[in-house]
C-alpha cells in the first residue's frame, strides 16, 4: 500500500518504507562486497525498490564493475549517476531527503550512495559507511 508523504504531495511512498530501508541497510551491512549482489548500485535498487514498491534496472545483470559499467553503456549511460537521473528529477544538496540517491565522485568513477540525514550511507569496500552529504555531487529525489 502507498502512502503519501507529509509535505510532499507528489511523493508516494509504501507504508513502512523507512523501516524497510534499514533493514536492506543492516542485510547489505552483513554482506561483503559483490559486484551485482552487494555494491552500491544494488543497496541503491534495493532501497529504491522498499521505498516504492518498483524496483528500477530490475534486469541489470553482472558480475564485475566492468560488467557494471558495460551494462549501463548498453542503455546510454557514461557514468553510473547518469542511470539514476535518467529516472529520478535532481534534488538540490540543501533539500536532499531520507531515501533519495546522492552521487559522490571518487578515484574510481561514481559511487551511490543513500541520503539519511546529513550522510549518506555507502559501500566501502567490504563495509557500509557514511561520508558527509556535503560530499555529494548530485543527489536525485526518490519520489
Amino acid at each position: 500500500e502507498k502512502v503519501q508523504v507529509p509535505g510532499d504531495l507528489l511523493t508516494m511512498r509504501v507504508l513502512g518504507w523507512e523501516d524497510a530501508v534499514l533493514a536492506v541497510i543492516e542485510r547489505h551491512r552483513a554482506l561483503p562486497y559483490a559486484a551485482g549482489e552487494a555494491d552500491c548500485f544494488v543497496l541503491c535498487m534495493d532501497a529504491i525498490e522498499a521505498m516504492t514498491g518498483t524496483r528500477p534496472y530490475a534486469d541489470v545483470r553482472y558480475r564485475s564493475d566492468r560488467g557494471a559499467l558495460r551494462q549501463l553503456a548498453r542503455r546510454g549511460f557514461a557514468r553510473l549517476g547518469d542511470a539514476i537521473g535518467a529516472l529520478y528529477p535532481e534534488r538540490p544538496r540543501g533539500l536532499a531527503r531520507r531515501g533519495d540517491i546522492a552521487v559522490l565522485t571518487s578515484d574510481r568513477g561514481d559511487t551511490l550512495g543513500l541520503v539519511w540525514g546529513g550522510v549518506v550511507i555507502c559501500r566501502i569496500g567490504n563495509e557500509i559507511g557514511q561520508a558527509a552529504l556535503s560530499s555529494a555531487r548530485i543527489v536525485y529525489a526518490i519520489d
